[in-house]
Parts: structure tokens; C-alpha cells; sequence
């Protein structure tokens, strides 16, 4: 379920709707159905298997006789957030608000920057709007990146 989340960029709910079938292996692609956006006619979106998530794909479908849903182990929904609570603890990393939001929006934050505007919106399933207003941050590397070039025009001080 983290690597869905994380790697995925699939909200809460998608994950329990991810099944075997959605995967196309062949395509490199991954068919993501979305109740939350249903009701605006987009029910579903095709994101890339990217190659870390196909890795785990690939391992949980060796490990799994399950045919349909990807997820079969914890059906609830109400148990995911003390679920990643508990795997956290366990490995000593520290937890923080809004888990699965914060995973989803770090991974829109990194295919943003290495894809475009178009791909993460697609892929991550929201508006260039909402990705701006709620997903897309700043970061310390943005700064480090701006200042490292050095002065190209011959300047000195």
C-alpha cells in the first residue's frame, strides 16, 4: 500500500479499488480508478508503472494468490493510517500529519519537477489549480539549485 501511495501517487481510496487486471504489464501502464473524481466524469486515469513501483507490483503478485484486488489484506479503511503508524514505529522513522496526503504530495512534487504541469496533474489526478494550491511546494533543494550556477555574465565583486 505505501509504494501505491508513494510511488503510485494514488489517494486512500484508490488503492482499494487497484486490481491485478488494471495493471498492464506489457504497456508499462497502470489503470487508477477513482471514486473521488467519478462524479466529475473522470473515473479513472492512466499513470505510469514506474519502475519502483512495478518492482513492488511484482514482488506483492509473487507473494499473493489473490486474482482480483491488488490490496486484500486490510480491507478497512479506518486501519491504514495506525497500519503505517505501527510499520513506522517498528522501523523507527518518525511519523507525521496527514500520512497518505503528505505521500501522495511529495510524489506530485517530484514528477512535477522531473516530468511537467501536464503530467502531474494526469498522472497524479487533480487541476493544475489544486495541484498549486495544495500539492506543489518549494523546496530547500529549489533554492540550492538557483544559487549553485555561479555567475555566468563574468561578474565579480
Amino acid at each position: 500500500m505505501l509504494a501505491l501511495y508513494r510511488i503510485g501517487g494514488l489517494r486512500l481510496s484508490e488503492a482499494f479499488e487497484a486490481r491485478w487486471e488494471d495493471v498492464d504489464w506489457d504497456a508499462e501502464r497502470f489503470t487508477v480508478r477513482s471514486p473521488k473524481t467519478e462524479r466529475c466524469g473522470k473515473d479513472r486515469r492512466v499513470v505510469p508503472l514506474f519502475p519502483e513501483l512495478r518492482c513492488e507490483l511484482e514482488a506483492l503478485q509473487l507473494e499473493t494468490r489473490a486474482k482480483d484486488f491488488i490490496v486484500v489484506k486490510r480491507r478497512d479503511k479506518t486501519g491504514v493510517y495506525q497500519a503505517i503508524k505501527k510499520l513506522c514505529d517498528d522501523l523507527g522513522v518518525p511519523t507525521w500529519p496527514r500520512l497518505v496526503q503528505n505521500l501522495r504530495a511529495s510524489r506530485s512534487n517530484e514528477i512535477y519537477r522531473e516530468f511537467n504541469a501536464v503530467a502531474e496533474s494526469e498522472w497524479i489526478g487533480h487541476s493544475t489549480v489544486t495541484a498549486r494550491k495544495h500539492y506543489l511546494q518549494l523546496l530547500d533543494a529549489d533554492f540550492a539549485k538557483a544559487t549553485s550556477s555561479g555567475c555566468k555574465n563574468g561578474c565579480g565583486t
